[in-house]
This record gives structure tokens, C-alpha cells and sequence, in this order.
């Protein structure tokens, strides 16, 4: 009964680590400070060739029973996958019996077929090289998903880019209503500033300051009890939204004077100082009251009514300045407008004039600050710059888009057809290069301040630009039809170049003359006539109100319903690269192995990661859950955490307490439509999904967007464990909000779903979950891409586990000789290591003094290895560290990684036995 009670409790909330960590051991794991832990760094292929040669050398010294724990990351998951089926399907479970069949020979002296196996798969993404039905087949896949997504991108850019029409609709009503003007100035303060942005001010103030009182030891209350109108939805709502819609009637209002030629300078400059100097005053009215409010318990109550007349004299004397500054910029907008000749006044004047008047608002803020100095608190001044920091950015936005939107037709008719065509050229040569660099080591993980660093970070941003270009001029040839287009002068000076002409009159007998052309038409001109041209060619649709909001309504329709269908993870790369890790790594298990004659895979190749609950040693395939919002702000740089799925209990728990976390029951995650829990398979893939938009502490917004768009998604959403419903669920059902978060970058815990993606993203070496665990002994196998010998996921796992558990290491056998010594200036095969491991001390906190030993070891090469290996190395500069990017092994590549490892075990054990270094639970 009580196990009833206590299953049923685990269904219904999200379990801490502690929790977990004693059912566990309720499982059968040690006790804290008695486990022992592998550790399989990722790698790609590489690595999980490398830890292949580890596993055989620890079977042949009999140790791999021995380990507890099997902790591993991407490429390490691949053969920890492997290792894990190999010990249920052929072994029965028992750890002694696999280490006597993993490398026993049989009649022919040829390896267990589960290992030629993985030799035959070693390509295992297009097993058959060339332009095979694998390639033509994976070719075929990557096309169709791209097509699909490319689709929800087209149909939501086009409702983006009939936006800026509909608001220039929106401005041609309201210019052409002759009551606009009497009303202008009563819908501004009634229906936008004075109910919103004013009252939401003064309650603003008073939070703020009300937090301010706050004392030190009450830090953490004080962080949770800021109100709901200070957080980012509502700021949308109550302070961008009103400000542009301000800023936009504001300039209809502007564009009506200047159409009946009615521009009073006089009544628009006293008119613009009293809506200005009201909002200010009924604004600092509110905070005014508020403020001192709040801070009645902070001073001498003697000195409150002095320090109010202080403060109000101030604030009411700087007031007329602060909106005379804004009324004078103000001013300038609406005779600028009033001075742009039609057809294009308009549309100059919706892109261009609520970004300036905008900017008015703003040098008015400035004024207003600078002449009330010390009477605003430096929190004023702070809360002040992060709204014009908000309004600065919302301006800028709306001129750009809004720019391309109205005159990315006209600026394309406009540039000569060779600039055109090889900004064309330039734009698709900048994409592929910032996708194919965007995650290479060179611009990946590390810093680097090159060329090549630089243009990856601007190809995206050229991208975005040229891809608005091109659906802006796609957008405007849809709207028109080519008996909608008017006729062209023959002599139109954006079509004719300077010169001398012959001409001919129609009528018989009159005789052929020149025409002498010699002025060349200004280049401003000439964009001013194409532009006029652009606009009176889609002119008819705005006779028809109701056209250009049915048209964007059926757009954002359409991007809603393939969000819906296309779901987010069948058409991203994920199940292709999923299905061929499943059929070479653990289809090598599968002794009863059907696969289908056409594609060659078999369902039964998959296990459910719940089936593997009893397994010794105890699986934990690490991932990272992207948190790129920045919430804690000491984790900005790494940007996600440690999420670890286990055959018993899958979720995360950061040691911050900032963010919130849980785990759930493996067997109830994840289910599919079939019923089943998430799968081995999966798993193996989320954890070596390197290429995907958000990837952790190397996420760049710009980057993302690229990936997303080209359809470069290995990552995995998967239900949020602490989500009371979605954790038992394998997909989103509606697609936008996640796909946009990839597209942006922005992937977080705000949603019922998470991001998962490579484990390497967050800690790559795979000891981080063993350290949570407190493992006596850690043999970590680090075969990542490290060919400078950084030792940075070595470094990196040492930062997080002593920032997150307080857990520190002391080498006892330095790192340094691993290094390959001699000159820089000797052959690369000529420098070799001394040795391939390093020896730590673990000293975990508590009063226990708890202690344990990390063995290091590192895929290196020493002078004493066999010819095979090194003659692999002389014709393969970069072995062993060849790029992670190359998931195409061939045999002999395949054999030297394999080999390498076994010996970097063999020598390096006994190494470290004979110097009696060696742990007692391995020896």
C-alpha cells in the first residue's frame, strides 16, 4: 500500500534530486561516496570509436564490472548505447559475461559480430560512400523538411510584411476623415497615455521603491514580490504598445494638416506642449505620491513636506523646458512631412515618422532628466534609460522593416541589374558560409577575434536582410496583376542613360534627327520615380479595405496551420540522424535483427530507456536544457544546464535555486501515440545534437536564425518536467511558439516544452553527473576535438562542478606531460605526450571530508605505440584529434581510434598501478 501511495505521489509532482538519488540506491546503486563512475566524453564518431577501444580494454582487465555508473555525453552516448545493449541482449545482464564475450574470437578469429558490426556501420549516416540511395535518400529527407519550414517562414514574413500596408491603409482613412483633427488630441490622452502609460508609472515608482526598503537579509523576498505590471508582457502591452500607437496618430494627424495645406504652427506647437506637459504632470503626480509614500519610514518626518516642495517645485519648473524640446522636434516632423511631394508622402511617412516622433519623446526624456538632476534617484534614472533603451530599439525596428516593407521593390528596380545580380551572388555565398562556420571549431567555443569570427557573426544578419528584400519585391508582384501595371515614358529618366538619340517621325517623308541628352538624371531622382511607379502599381488595392487584412488574416492562417501539421520535431534532422545512430549502434545488439528491405531499419533495433532500469553499470546520458533568457545572471555565459535522463528518473535540478527543476518517472516520459516511453535512440540523439539553433553557452541569435531557417535542427523538444501535462507527452502540439524561439534564439523554461540538445553544450567531459553522485573513483574518457591540447572540457567540468557543488580537484599527476612536447618547429609526428592520463584528487564538501580519485584520460599519442597507430598519424596530420564535423569513417580510420583507445587504457592502468596510484576499488 504504502508503494501504491508513494508511485502515485511521484506521478503527480516533479521529484527533487535527493529524491531520485534515494531511489537509486532503493534500486540497487551505492550509497553516497561508494560509486564508481566511467565517464565517455562527447566526440561524434570519434569518440565513440575511441571509448570502444576503452570498453574492450577495461573488459580484457576485467574492470568494467567494477563501475557503478556509465555517464556519458553525444558521441560517448553512441557506444554507451551500444555497451548497455550488448550487456542485456548477448550477455543476459551480467557485466562478467560480457567483459568474456566482448573480445573473444570465434572459430575464424574474427571479433563478435556485434563490433564488425559497428565496423561496417562505421559511415554510419550514409553507409554506402558515393552517390548512393543512402545519400540520394538522405538528400531527399533534408529537402522535403527544409521545403516544409521554409513554407511556415514564406507564409508568416508575408503577414509580417502586409503590416506595414495595412498601417499606411490605416493612415489614408484616418487622413482622409475630416473629424481626425478635432478628436486627435482626446483619443491621444484618453484611449492611450493618461489610462496606461501615467498611472502604470506612478505604480511603477512605487514598487520600485517599495523594493528599496526593503533590507539586505529580505534579498531574496524582495525579488519575488515585484508586481505583474513590470514584467515583459505587460510592458508590451502598457508601455511600447501606447507609444507607438501615440506616435502613429500623431503623424496621420500631421499628414492630415499638411493634405489640406492647414499646417498652424503656432496651434501644433501649443498643442503638442499641452499634451506633453499634462502627461508629465498627471505622471509625476502618481510617483510623485507614491514616491514619498513609500519613503516616509526612511527619512525624518519632519523634513517630508520641505522635501516634497523641493521636488515639486523642480519637477513642475523643468516641465515646460522638457516639452518645449519635444514640441520644437515635434514641430520639425510635421513640416518635414508637410514638405515631401506626393505619391510619396504616405509611405515616407508611416515608415519614417512615428520612429522620429519617437525620438522627440526621448530628447524630451533627456531634457526632463538633465534639468532635474539629484531630485531623481540614479533608480530613476536607471528605470528611464531602460524604457529609452526599449524605444530606441522598437524604433529603429519599425524604420528598417517598414523601410524594406514600402521600397524593397523600388530599391531592387532601382539598383543596377549587375549590382543586383551579384549582391545576389554575395548573399547566397555569405549564407552557406555562415551556415557551414556558424558551428566550426574556429568560430564555435573559443573567442576568436579574426576575419573569420567577423563574418560569421555578419553573414546572418545579411541574410535576414536579403531574404525581407526578396519577399518584399515577391510580396509586391502578388499584389498586382500585368494589366494593373501603367505605361512607362519612353523617356523616363530611370530607365535612359545619358547620350544622344536618333529619333524618327511617325508620318512618311519626315526626316531623322537627333536628340541630344546629355543630363544625367540624379540617382535620387531616379529612386523617387521608381519608387513613385512601385506605389501607384499596387494603388488599387487599397480602394478595397478589407483586401490587405483578409490577405495577412489567410497568411498568419496558413503559418498556424503548418506550425500545426509540421510538427517541430518529425521535420527537423532529428529522426534522420536519430534512426541511423539507432540502426548502427544498437541494431549491432540485435541478434534477431529484420531490417526493412528498402530502408534497413528495424523497430526492433530500440529499446524504451525504462528497460534498462536494472542494468549495472547504471546509464546517464547527459544533455543540456537551454535557458538562453539569462535568468540567473551568473549563468549568461553558459546559457543552460544539466539534464540527465536515467533508466529510472529523466529531468534536470540546476544548483541554483533561481531556477526551478524536477524529474520525472522514465517510464511515464515522453510517450508516443503507441504508448511507449522515450526511447534509447532518442535519447542518443538529443544528447549528440550539436548543429541545432540554440545550443547553450555558443548560441548566437543571429546564427540561430540561419540554422532554423535552413533547417540545421538536431535538438529535441521535449516536455518540461516540471509541466504538470507535457512531460508525459513526446511533442508539441502547435509548432510557432517553439519554432520561433529557434529562429530567435530564445529557448527557455517559459514554455510547456524545453529545448534539449547536445550534452556537450553545457559539460562535455560527461563527470558533472558522476560528482552530483559523489563518486568515489571517476575514469573519464576524453576523446573531444582538442588538437592545441586546451584541455577546455576538462577545465569547463571543473568550473561547474566546484561553482555548482563546491566540489574541487587536485592533480596530483599533472596534466602538462600529456601535452606533446619538443619544439613547435619539429613535425607534428615528432612531437609526442609523455603519457595519456592525469590522477586528481576529489574533495567533495561536508563534514565527512568525503575524498575520492578522477583518472584522466585523453586520446594522445606517446612514442612507445604501435606502428599502425602512428603510421595512421603520419598520414593523417590531425589524428587524433580529427574535426568532429567528419561522421564519415572509413576502416582504417575506424581501427586507428579504436586501437588508440585500448592502448591508451592498457598503458595507461598499468602505469599507474606499478607508480601505486591506482584506486583500491580497481586494483
Amino acid at each position: 500500500m504504502n508503494g501504491t501511495k508513494e508511485s502515485e505521489y511521484d506521478r503527480n509532482r516533479p521529484l527533487h534530486f535527493e529524491e531520485v538519488r534515494a531511489a537509486e540506491i532503493k534500486a540497487g546503486c551505492p550509497p553516497e561516496g561508494k560509486g564508481l563512475g566511467l565517464a565517455f566524453s562527447g566526440g561524434g564518431i570519434r569518440s565513440a570509436t575511441f571509448n570502444l577501444g576503452v570498453t574492450q580494454a577495461l573488459a580484457d582487465m576485467g574492470l568494467l564490472q567494477r563501475f557503478d555508473y556509465l555517464s556519458t555525453i553525444s558521441g560517448g552516448g553512441y557506444i554507451g548505447g551500444w555497451l548497455s545493449l550488448f550487456i542485456k541482449r548477448c550477455a543476459g545482464g551480467k557485466v562478467a559475461d560480457a567483459e568474456k564475450l566482448m573480445n573473444q574470437r570465434d572459430k575464424d578469429n574474427l571479433e563478435p559480430t556485434s563490433i564488425r558490426f559497428l565496423r561496417a556501420f562505421s559511415n554510419y549516416l550514409t553507409p554506402r560512400i558515393g552517390m548512393s540511395m543512402d545519400t540520394l535518400v538522405a538528400v531527399a529527407t533534408y529537402l522535403r523538411n527544409l521545403m516544409l519550414n521554409l513554407c511556415i517562414l514564406v507564409t508568416l514574413m508575408a503577414a509580417l510584411l502586409i503590416l506595414p500596408r495595412i498601417a499606411a491603409l490605416a493612415a489614408g482613412f484616418l487622413v482622409s476623415w475630416d473629424a481626425f483633427g478635432c478628436y486627435y488630441n482626446w483619443i491621444i490622452i484618453a484611449f492611450l497615455f493618461f489610462p496606461i502609460l501615467t498611472v502604470t508609472l506612478g505604480l511603477f515608482y512605487s514598487s520600485a521603491d517599495a523594493a528599496n526598503k526593503i533590507k539586505p537579509a529580505d534579498a531574496t523576498k524582495a525579488r519575488r514580490t515585484w508586481p505583474w505590471f513590470v514584467r515583459s508582457t505587460w510592458l508590451i502591452l502598457a508601455y511600447d504598445i501606447p507609444v507607438i500607437l501615440a506616435a502613429f496618430l500623431a503623424v496621420c494627424f500631421y499628414l492630415q494638416s499638411a493634405r489640406y495645406n492647414e499646417i498652424d504652427i503656432k496651434y501644433l506647437f501649443r498643442t503638442t506642449l499641452a499634451v506633453y506637459a499634462l502627461l508629465w504632470l498627471i505622471g509625476g503626480l502618481l510617483s510623485f505620491l507614491f514616491s514619498f509614500k513609500t519613503k516616509q519610514s526612511l527619512t525624518n518626518q519632519s523634513e517630508i513636506p520641505h522635501q516634497k516642495a523641493k521636488w515639486l517645485g523642480a519637477f513642475i519648473l523643468s516641465m515646460p523646458l522638457a516639452s518645449l524640446a519635444g514640441g520644437a522636434v515635434i514641430l520639425g516632423i510635421a513640416m518635414t512631412i508637410a514638405a515631401i511631394s506626393e505619391p510619396h508622402r504616405l509611405w515616407a511617412a508611416v515608415a519614417f515618422g512615428p520612429p522620429s516622433v519617437i525620438v522627440a519623446f526621448l530628447i524630451m526624456l533627456t531634457v526632463y532628466i538633465g534639468l532635474m538632476g539629484r531630485k531623481f534617484d540614479e533608480s530613476d534614472r536607471e528605470l528611464w534609460s531602460v524604457y529609452g533603451g526599449r524605444l530606441m530599439g522598437l524604433s529603429l525596428s519599425w524604420a528598417i522593416f517598414f523601410a524594406i516593407a514600402f521600397y524593397g521593390a523600388a530599391i531592387l528596380g532601382w539598383a543596377n541589374s549587375w549590382v543586383v545580380g551579384m549582391g545576389g551572388v554575395t548573399w547566397i555565398a555569405t549564407t552557406l558560409f555562415g551556415v557551414l562556420a556558424g558551428k566550426s571549431k574556429a568560430t564555435g567555443g573559443q573567442a576568436s577575434k579574426g576575419w573569420l569570427e567577423m563574418l560569421t557573426h555578419v553573414a546572418p544578419w545579411v541574410f535576414v536582410l536579403g531574404l525581407l528584400f526578396v519577399l518584399s519585391w515577391g510580396l509586391h508582384m502578388s499584389l498586382i496583376w500585368p494589366g494593373d501595371l501603367p505605361a512607362r515614358s519612353a523617356e523616363s529618366p530611370s530607365r535612359n542613360p545619358p547620350g544622344i538619340y536618333l529619333r524618327a517621325e511617325p508620318d512618311t517623308g519626315k526626316p531623322v534627327f537627333t536628340v541630344r541628352n546629355i543630363d544625367k538624371p540624379e540617382q535620387w531622382d531616379r529612386f523617387l520615380k521608381i519608387a513613385a511607379e512601385k506605389c501607384s502599381e499596387i494603388k488599387f488595392r487599397f480602394k478595397t479595405p478589407w483586401t490587405l487584412p483578409i490577405l495577412a488574416a489567410l497568411a498568419l492562417l496558413a503559418a498556424l496551420l503548418l506550425s500545426w501539421r509540421v510538427n517541430i520535431n518529425l521535420f527537423s534532422l532529428h529522426h534522420f540522424y536519430r534512426n541511423r545512430l539507432s540502426r548502427c549502434y544498437l541494431g549491432a545488439t540485435n541478434t534477431k535483427r529484420r531490417p526493412h528491405p528498402l530502408t534497413g531499419f528495424d523497430p526492433g533495433d530500440d529499446v524504451t530507456l525504462a528497460e534498462l532500469a536494472g542494468q549495472r553499470p547504471f546509464p546517464i546520458v547527459g544533455t543540456a536544457i537551454n535557458l538562453n533568457r539569462g535568468r540567473q545572471l551568473a549563468w549568461q555565459n553558459r546559457r543552460a544546464a544539466s539534464f540527465a535522463f536515467t533508466p529510472l528518473y529523466t529531468g534536470y535540478e540546476p544548483a541554483s535555486h533561481q531556477v526551478k527543476g524536477g524529474y520525472r518517472l522514465t517510464a511515464e516520459y515522453g510517450k508516443d501515440s503507441d504508448g511507449r516511453s522515450i526511447q534509447l535512440g532518442t535519447v542518443m540523439a538529443i544528447s549528440g545534437a550539436a548543429a541545432t539553433p540554440n545550443q547553450g553557452f555558443h548560441t548566437s541569435p543571429a546564427v540561430a536564425f540561419l540554422m532554423t531557417v535552413f533547417n540545421a535542427r538536431l535538438g529535441h523538444w521535449c516536455g518540461d518536467p516540471v509541466d504538470k501535462k507535457a512531460w508525459r507527452r513526446r511533442d508539441p502540439g502547435l509548432s510557432l511558439r517553439y519554432w520561433l524561439a529557434e529562429l530567435t534564439g530564445t529557448a527557455d523554461l517559459d514554455r510547456p516544452f524545453v529545448s534539449l540538445s547536445d550534452g556537450g553544450h553545457f559539460e562535455n567531459l560527461g563527470i558533472y553527473e558522476l560528482v552530483r553522485r559523489r563518486c568515489s573513483v571517476i575514469l573519464a574518457s576524453d576523446a573531444g576535438c582538442d588538437p592545441k591540447y586546451a584541455f577546455d572540457d576538462l577545465a569547463e567540468a571543473i568550473r561547474k562542478c566546484y561553482t555548482d557543488f563546491g566540489v574541487e580537484f587536485e592533480f596530483r599527476t599533472k596534466v602538462d606531460a600529456i601535452r606533446p612536447q619538443g619544439d613547435d618547429k619539429l613535425p607534428a609526428e615528432d612531437r609526442v605526450s609523455e603519457r595519456h592520463y592525469a590522477v586528481a584528487e576529489i574533495k567533495y564538501p561536508g563534514e565527512k571530508k568525503q575524498t575520492g580519485t578522477l583518472i584522466y584520460l585523453k586520446s594522445s599519442l606517446t612514442r612507445d605505440l604501435p606502428s599502425d597507430i602512428m603510421h595512421y598519424r603520419r598520414t593523417h596530420g590531425n589524428f587524433p584529434h580529427e574535426s568532429t564535423a567528419d561522421q564519415f569513417f572509413d576502416e582504417s580510420q575506424f581501427e586507428s581510434y579504436r586501437h588508440l583507445g585500448y592502448e591508451v587504457v592498457i598503458r595507461s592502468l598499468a602505469e599507474i598501478r606499478q607508480n601505486n596510484k591506482l584506486p583500491p576499488e580497481l586494483r
